[in-house]
């Protein structure tokens, strides 16, 4: 009986006209262009409204924002803050694998490790797709999510816990590049002034409702260290930005 009790379904649901409020909170330090400031301390605060729409999709909508930028509030309000998050509607397998997201596609003015608006659904509310067969504990295993340029790699080992509280430990690589004009903003190849080539490495924890069918706590920290490379002068300098 006691093998039993391990053997824990691990499934996402979001039931259908039931509201699930996820508050997700980024703090970051170091290499971070805000307001012609490259070098700083961020933080980011976001609530979002999770609702059912059927038993395989779900919309979501940005209901709080705010942002600080070395301790100093920076003058977003939902409405300019949703300019960049505008919500939608993703449809999910119970693995967690998101085959739809109708948002429009926004380009964010500065890239982010680990932030990807394209994503925002695996991101923020599905972030680990489950195996076929739910592993057991101790168990290992990988998946790979397209973010921020870049393929992200995960390496995923089951903790101990009861079905209100799986927990996972997790490794994450990530490597990618891009190019910025002179004020550090994305932008095609032909318009840039550097070639930013970036190494992700991060680790984190999570702790899975399997009663409920979502994660009530996932936190990742990494550090991105990235070179950029002048394009005229080949010039090279080094940035990090821990998060």
């Amino acid at each position: 009986m006691l093998l039993l009790g391990l053997l824990v379904t691990l499934t996402y649901r979001f039931p259908v006209a039931q509201q699930v409020i996820y508050q997700a909170d980024m703090k970051f330090d170091g290499f971070l262009p805000i307001l012609g400031v490259g070098q700083g301390k961020a933080e980011v605060r976001g609530t979002f409204a999770v609702v059912g729409k059927s038993v395989n999709s779900a919309s979501v909508t940005l209901t709080a924002f705010e942002i600080t930028f070395n301790s100093e509030k920076i003058p977003i309000d939902l409405d300019d803050a949703r300019k960049y998050v505008p919500g939608g509607t993703f449809t999910y397998t119970p693995a967690g694998s998101v085959s739809a997201w109708d948002a429009p596609m926004v380009t964010a003015p500065i890239r982010v490790p680990g932030l990807d608006l394209k994503h925002l659904p695996e991101v923020l509310f599905l972030p680990m797709p489950f195996p076929a067969v739910s592993p057991e504990e101790g168990e290992t295993f990988t998946f790979s999510m397209p973010l921020s340029g870049g393929t992200s790699k995960y390496v995923v080992t089951r903790g101990p816990g009861a079905a209100d509280a799986v927990s996972f430990t997790l490794n994450v690589h990530q490597s990618y590049n891009d190019f910025e004009d002179d004020a550090n903003q994305v932008v095609a190849e032909r318009d840039a002034a550097l070639r930013v080539d970036t190494d992700v490495i991060g680790m984190g924890t999570g702790l899975f409702n399997a009663t409920l069918g979502r994660f009530t706590r996932f936190t990742i920290d990494d550090v991105a260290t990235s070179t950029a490379t002048d394009v005229q002068t080949k010039k090279i300098s080094t940035r990090k930005l821990t998060r």
